[in-house]
């Protein structure tokens, strides 16, 4: 990048932090603190409770032993998986105990939980149902049927092929194992689980450290730290089955977003990356797409057209068609470094099974090693403490090795 660009772009930086008035949110600033950093869960207990206790985080009782650490869960705790609640219940009780030795636990949302609260069930484990279930569960699924009878009968008489009432019931059981109606009820707008998602930060900034689950694209940079994470956090507590806020499942917002790390899917098939379905927003992340300048998007002199004639998420649209319009990957995370006076970020959604990675420069963690058995991947923290970042990754024999990751140049905050 040319230095006048470079410039350019840390000076509209620095404007956008001192217009919207951007402060650090939780820093330590003295490189005494040590953060660990502990990414995608997605259900796996043991997983989960092997990482905590090799990074000193609480016992194997679940009690915190990380005196005045602060953890940070990046998010996707739910799906893929049987333990969600257990993880979450876990979490919740050393949100609690963690202060009192001048500690904190921080868990960021993820998109995963985001579906769930959208009603997005595709990756939702049997066992997570299960782990709903109580005595009362049997008789609690037949009132929702009966009071809902009418409107199930009509719905599978008019599916191909129609259904007697009978095969309805059964039908609709099937699709209602016990304990669903439970799940999600906690999930409701008005459950105790979504109530707890609902005040989950999408981005935090600990000395000098951005931490978010997807990514930060330059569009959603324009924000502060405490614009951005009250737009998710109303879109997680206003969300239901059919409506819900559009930043929950925008390619380019801080749940979805890859664009830090790769710019479309056949990139992504060639570096090894698993990605989410075919029908996921991950799709509609493109290398050069049409997406024109609007209302909350980049700041027009960061284009680099007007803009084309077609929206970002049509299929039929040929990237080539059209002039790219966005950042290139390092004058992004240039941009948006700089929006926060942050000298690195972390994201995690992206599994790295090969085990965390860093950019050469350090400006960027990948710190989702697909911990779970779902993935297979090696369990691993990130812990950052004394101004080095090391990996820590169990080997095959059960032991715990860490690797030192290259240091960010530093970045002094822009605001004091």
């Amino acid at each position: 990048m040319h230095s006048a660009s470079k410039l350019l772009l840390i000076c509209l930086a620095l404007a956008l932090t001192l217009t919207f008035g951007i402060s650090p949110l939780l820093a330590q600033d003295h490189e005494d603190h040590k953060v660990i950093v502990v990414g995608d869960l997605h259900g796996d207990y043991a997983a989960y409770r092997d990482t905590m206790a090799a990074a000193g985080l609480s016992d194997r009782a679940g009690h915190w032993t990380g005196t005045d650490a602060t953890l940070v869960q990046m998010g996707d705790i739910v799906d893929r998986g049987p333990d969600s609640l257990a993880i979450i219940a876990d979490l919740r009780e050393l949100a609690r105990r963690a202060p009192r030795q001048g500690g904190q636990v921080i868990v960021l949302i993820g998109n995963h939980e985001a579906m769930n609260a959208m009603g997005d069930l595709r990756y939702v484990d049997p066992g997570e149902y299960a782990a709903f279930v109580d005595e009362a569960s049997q008789e609690r699924r037949e009132r929702v049927f009966q009071a809902n009878r009418a409107t199930i009968e009509q719905f599978f008489a008019a599916a191909e092929p129609p259904l007697d009432a009978t095969q309805a019931r059964e039908a609709w059981m099937a699709d209602y194992p016990l304990g669903k109606v439970e799940h999600r009820l906690a999930w409701s707008p008005r459950g105790e689980i979504r109530a707890w998602a609902g005040q989950l930060p999408a981005a935090v900034l600990i000395d000098g450290t951005l931490f978010v689950h997807g990514g930060l694209s330059a569009e959603y940079a324009v924000h502060s730290l405490v614009s951005l994470n009250q737009i998710v956090q109303d879109g997680i507590r206003g969300a239901g089955d059919t409506q819900h806020s559009p930043v929950l499942d925008d390619p380019l917002g801080p749940l979805w977003y890859r664009g830090n790390i790769f710019r479309d899917v056949q990139a992504a098939a060639a570096l090894g990356l698993a990605v989410e379905g075919a029908d996921s927003p991950d799709q509609n992340l493109c290398e050069s797409p049409c997406h024109p300048p609007g209302p909350g998007d980049l700041p027009f002199s960061l284009q680099r057209a007007e803009g084309c004639p077609h929206p970002a998420n049509d299929p039929t649209v040929d990237g080539e068609d059209c002039e790219p319009t966005r950042l290139s990957i390092d004058e992004e995370l240039e941009f948006v470094l700089a929006a926060y006076g942050a000298r690195r970020m972390v994201v995690a959604h992206t599994p790295s099974l090969e085990g965390i990675v860093s950019r050469p420069d350090g400006r960027l963690i990948r710190a989702d090693t697909g911990i779970s058995s779902h993935y297979g991947g090696p369990r691993s923290y990130l812990e950052i403490h004394h101004g080095h970042t090391h990996a820590w990754e169990r080997m095959p024999g059960g032991e715990w090795q860490r690797s030192r990751l290259p240091e960010p140049e530093t970045r002094e905050s822009p605001v004091p």
